[in-house]
């Protein structure tokens, strides 16, 4: 099975879109995002010594595993002023902290290269805690899903953010649910 088509949530993309592009397809799909991050990088040289075409490196967290394929679907579709294609590439994202670095190029690997640092700043996004944090990396679905539940989060919600996963483990996740809220003196499912 290719890289493509092997379901996983995390993926580093390469986008040429304009940023309000980006937001767009990234809010169309939020109900899918668990963590987002990017950055323009338009200080790029090429071995030329000529700028590169400004670009944004964009990190995506899925709350349930597709492909690569369907991921780069959301940002197709778009054309510039001459009515041409605008391109956008993505790959698995297998190191999430490694890839994160590199969005401002503090990699080894970036700096040996002398490639262009930029500022911590200009990196957006949404939960980018998750990116970060190891912690947040390892905090699977379905405790995201109960913390959800106890915070009132309607169900129909949560199935549609946490997909098949959640569907299938509904009775245990209930049960602990009703489990922690007799414990705080909270509101049980009958």
């Amino acid at each position: 099975m290719s890289n493509k088509s092997r379901k996983i949530r995390n993926f580093a993309l390469i986008s040429y879109l304009n940023e309000d592009k980006i937001l767009s397809v990234l809010n169309s799909h939020d109900s899918q995002i668990k963590a987002y991050a990017y950055i323009l990088h338009d200080k790029d040289i090429r071995e030329d010594g000529s700028l590169k075409e400004p670009h944004f490196h964009i990190l995506l967290a899925l709350y349930n595993a597709t492909t690569c394929n369907s991921v780069v679907k959301w940002f197709q579709g778009f054309t510039d002023n001459n009515d041409l294609s605008i391109n956008s590439f993505c790959e698995p994202m297998h190191n999430i902290s490694c890839c994160f670095e590199y969005l401002t190029h503090n990699t080894e690997n970036a700096i040996q290269d002398n490639k262009y640092i930029y500022d911590e700043s200009f990196v957006k996004g949404f939960n980018v805690d998750f990116f970060i944090d190891k912690d947040l990396q390892d905090t699977d679905n379905l405790s995201l899903a109960l913390s959800e539940m106890i915070n009132g989060v309607p169900l129909i919600e949560i199935a549609k953010r946490y997909g098949r996963d959640f569907v299938i483990h509904y009775g245990h996740i209930r049960q602990l649910f009703n489990d922690v809220q007799k414990q705080t003196g909270g509101e049980c499912f009958d």
